[in-house]
């Protein structure tokens, strides 16, 4: 897999590799043969509660689901073992604490709006993430500032927030809310 560091100023994608892959790919929209800089596979688990593999070519991360309603999220190393961050939700955002004490906000761009983002304390964007519906299989666009965070953050928000739009898809399909 390639580096994020490699993807500064392109427009990158998520996509899922097939109708109803559990395995979804962060490519470049318009080098698509260069290879994946990101993979996030989906284990088995019941409805929600599926843990997530993510890797890239800047590190490698287990996401696992906490909780029914909040839905927080444990992020854990490649080993499975070692604790990265926690992302503590609540209704309208949540918050990913890093282990060595920095966060990051998560939070939709506006109630109904398809986009949203992590955000740095200072309420800097550091990465964007827009759902786009298209037949047979939504993306989302994916874009990151420059100097937002170092290649490893960078690719494990790229990751954790795909994680996240995808949760929040499956549980409004849950809902039956679209």
């Amino acid at each position: 897999m390639r580096s994020l560091q490699e993807a500064i100023g392109s427009e990158l994608i998520w996509r899922p590799r097939g109708l109803l892959s559990r395995t979804h790919d962060l490519v470049d929209a318009e080098v698509d043969s260069a290879g994946p800089y990101a993979t996030l596979v989906w284990r088995s688990g019941f409805l929600m509660q599926a843990p997530a593999e993510a890797q890239s070519g800047d590190g490698s991360w287990y996401f696992l689901p906490q909780g029914f309603f909040r839905q927080n999220v444990r992020v854990l190393a490649a080993d499975g073992k070692t604790a990265v961050a926690t992302l503590k939700r609540s209704w309208r955002r949540g918050v990913l604490r890093l282990e060595d004490g920095r966060e990051f906000v998560w939070r939709r761009h506006a109630f109904w709006s398809p986009s949203w983002r992590f955000e740095d304390t200072n309420g800097t964007a550091v990465a964007r993430f827009q759902w786009q519906f298209s037949l047979p299989r939504s993306t989302t666009r994916v874009e990151f500032e420059s100097s937002a965070a170092p290649p490893a953050e960078r690719a494990l928000l790229a990751c954790l927030g795909w994680y996240l739009v995808l949760m929040s898809r499956r549980r409004h399909a849950a809902y039956g809310a679209g």
